[in-house]
């Protein structure tokens, strides 16, 4: 469901951002992790 243009023009005045921010499609970026073979805990 997409916004109106009233609720659209509001939001990007209020938050200073361009139409076309709410529209483009998200990137996210992954690093490699790093983890542990085998955790031991001395007692």
């Amino acid at each position: 469901m997409l916004p109106g243009s009233a609720v659209l023009a509001v939001t990007t005045a209020a938050l200073q951002q361009s139409a076309n921010f709410f529209f483009r499609a998200p990137t996210v970026s992954s690093s490699k992790i790093k983890f542990r073979k085998r955790a031991t805990l001395g007692a």
